[in-house]
């Protein structure tokens, strides 16, 4: 009571709805916190968030509609904390003057997040990743004044952190998780060892030293495993995407190269990365170069940008082929729908991982490891993914081509998980099909007659078979051979499929 009687003498009205619904916006952890803060500085962050939702009061609590918006409200709160706020805490700062001011984190922090919402450099989704994997563990005061330094005038170091959290989920908060682990060895050379101030570097080379082996070469396979496999189990992914990664250059390695010391099959993987044919004389018997790194299934690149930027070529044509000219180019505008195609490179680390971003079994320790081995190795597989607004991977798709007989088949389409926009994925994913009959042909004397899609386990079953035409049965490969004893699924085309473009429809 003492408490909420303090809180009521703020005479904002904002903050006297704040405080009625305490127990809906703060998490139990932070309650006790709020007597000895000022609640103001949350609300400006609220503010900006334009959530007014979570600052009324709530209407409908008797008809528990705001289950959603409480779990963001949790979240939200528990980064706020994290980071400085809600704790009473300050530091100490030089005026224009020369005086030293102490200065509230909570400000601090609020006024920080605030830039970062307007900005649209942080977003709701974020928050919410980076509160899910944090410890409740409130301000780190080195770390807090860390990202709220400046690298210039116009960028935090705290931008840093949220590029990496793109490129390594799960970066920032087990940056901030194992923030003393991390800041204990970062001293100076000299014989005082004197303490260091973390820095971007710092975090990001921890993330890469969990694993032994990590070179220049192999440090893109490295950043995928570290952001998507437990810690328990990252090192064995690692070596396992190597040997993949080896396979895909070309080097056939036999069953001696796990029998051999975990030390030297290392070393011969490196001298595979490195290409160090000097190194790799020593090992002979351990593998064999079998053929060229496969290349991807198109000669060239393709991915929306480059589609698009092709088709404007044909606008001196389109009164010849009038039809087909003004069809392809409405169907590659979509303009609102913020999602874009890319036929990953078959080199990319990310086709690793794939099922991962798309909560499906294709990726290093999932059934579907021979999808996913197929996709890198072997040269008539390929993966399509499709892209979001912020470039996350929102859905992708496992293409097989026969091209002696001129047909090609999608094992299915998996669609990651929040992604609610089935119908945008699906526009996508019909026109990156197109985009690819389109230039396949281009490119081969044998051209493609049909394309289609498994329908089994399909997260874009009801768009297809609304638009879409059932297909006689088109045989992909056995995706189970190219996995292990263990994780050996054959795919999902075999019983069902639809097709997705026929040439005849692309005016071939």
């Amino acid at each position: 009571c003492e408490r909420l009687d303090l809180i009521y003498n703020w005479q904002n009205p904002k903050v006297q709805k704040f405080v009625k619904n305490i127990d809906y916006i703060m998490p139990g952890v932070l309650r006790h916190r709020l007597g000895n803060t000022n609640p103001q500085s949350f609300i400006d962050v609220c503010d900006a968030l334009n959530i007014d939702t979570y600052l009324k009061c709530f209407k409908n609590i008797e008809k528990k509609e705001i289950e959603i918006d409480y779990n963001f409200q949790e979240s939200f709160c528990k980064f706020f904390y994290n980071l400085g706020g809600m704790q009473n805490l300050y530091f100490e700062n030089k005026s224009k003057n020369g005086q030293v001011v102490k200065v509230s984190y909570d400000q601090k922090i609020a006024e920080l997040l605030i830039y970062l919402l307007t900005t649209k450099k942080l977003d709701t989704t974020t928050i919410f990743e980076i509160a899910e994997n944090m410890f409740t563990e409130g301000a780190k005061p080195e770390f807090s004044e860390f990202i709220l330094s400046k690298k210039d005038k116009h960028t935090y170091a705290i931008e840093d952190m949220l590029n990496a959290e793109k490129e390594i989920p799960g970066f920032f908060a087990k940056s901030y998780n194992n923030f003393y682990k991390i800041q204990k060895t970062n001293t100076s050379n000299k014989g005082s060892q004197r303490q260091l101030k973390p820095t971007f570097e710092l975090f990001y080379n921890y993330h890469l030293n969990q694993l032994s082996g990590v070179t220049e070469h192999n440090k893109d396979i490295a950043k995928v495993v570290i952001g998507n496999f437990e810690p328990s189990t990252i090192q064995d992914v690692f070596e396992d995407a190597r040997v993949v990664n080896a396979e895909r250059l070309g080097y056939e390695l036999n069953t001696r190269i796990y029998a051999i010391l975990a030390s030297e099959r290392l070393n011969l993987l490196d001298a595979i990365e490195s290409n160090n044919t000097e190194e790799l004389k020593k090992y002979s018997s351990c593998y064999k170069r079998k053929r060229k790194a496969p290349n991807n299934i198109l000669q060239s690149d393709l991915t929306e940008e480059i589609y698009i930027s092709r088709l404007k070529k044909l606008d001196g044509l389109i009164n010849k082929c009038e039809t087909v000219a003004t069809k392809t180019l409405k169907e590659c505008v979509n303009a609102a729908q913020g999602f874009t195609f890319e036929w990953l490179n078959k080199a990319d680390p990310l086709n690793m991982v794939l099922g991962k971003l798309c909560n499906c079994c294709s990726h290093l320790e999932g059934d579907g490891y021979g999808i996913m081995r197929a996709s890198i190795i072997h040269p008539d597989v390929q993966n399509l993914v499709i892209k979001d607004k912020k470039g996350n991977i929102a859905a992708k798709s496992t293409i097989y081509v026969n091209r002696a007989e001129g047909y090609a088949v999608f094992n299915n389409v998996e669609v990651a998980r929040g992604q609610l926009q089935e119908y945008q994925i699906y526009d996508k994913f019909i026109l990156g099909a197109k985009a690819f009959m389109q230039q396949y042909n281009l490119e081969n004397k044998k051209p493609l007659k049909i394309i289609t899609v498994g329908m089994h386990r399909n997260d874009l079953d009801g768009p297809i078979r609304e638009y879409n035409k059932k297909s006689s049965l088109y045989k992909a490969i056995n995706y189970g051979k190219f996995g292990t004893e263990e994780l050996n699924y054959e795919g999902d085309s075999a019983h069902e499929q639809y097709v997705v473009c026929e040439s005849q429809e692309m005016g071939e």
